[in-house]
This record gives structure tokens, C-alpha cells and sequence, in this order.
């Protein structure tokens, strides 16, 4: 299943900061969290984020804006899969 109040933002700039995010997503709702996925050894931002919304309107607002211009970069938005959906997928890298 897929969460209905967190974002998954792909192709962000490496750059990016929080507050850059909470700018671009504040029209579509409160925004609850931003996580900025980041390399666990060399600490450098992966290209992609989690942002979590108060409601699963501000969730699918931010969908909609799918393309949005973060950056210079058109990022792509989608609901983030739920964590216990069963996925091992994260395990297998360690």
C-alpha cells in the first residue's frame, strides 16, 4: 500500500535543503516533516526526499504538482510506498 500523507520526491537537486522544501509544498498544505534521504557513509543527499503532510489532501495536492521546478530541476512526486507494506527491498544493501 502506499501512505496517504507522505510524499516521495525524486530528482531533487543535490543541493536541496528543508526549508527549500517546506517553500515549494507550503501551498499545498501543511507540511508535518521533510526528510532529505542522505548517503549513510558519506552523509551527501541521495537526490530524493520524503515530505509528510498533516492531511491526505496536502498529500495529494503535492502529487498533482507533479513536475514542480525545484531548483532548476523538474522533481517528480509520488505517495510513498508504506513502510510495513511488506517491501524488503531497504534490507537487502546492508
Amino acid at each position: 500500500g502506499f501512505s496517504k500523507t507522505i510524499c516521495h520526491v525524486a530528482n531533487l537537486p543535490f543541493n536541496v535543503i528543508e526549508d527549500s522544501l517546506l517553500f515549494s509544498f507550503g501551498h499545498c498544505g501543511e507540511v508535518q516533516r521533510v526528510h532529505i534521504a542522505k548517503d549513510g557513509q558519506s552523509q551527501k543527499p541521495r537526490g530524493f526526499a520524503f515530505v509528510e503532510f498533516k492531511t491526505a489532501e496536502g498529500a495529494q495536492k503535492a502529487v498533482n504538482a507533479n513536475g514542480l521546478d525545484i531548483g532548476g530541476r523538474q522533481v517528480r512526486i509520488t505517495f510513498a510506498p508504506e513502510k510495513d507494506s511488506g517491501s524488503k527491498r531497504g534490507a537487502a544493501g546492508r
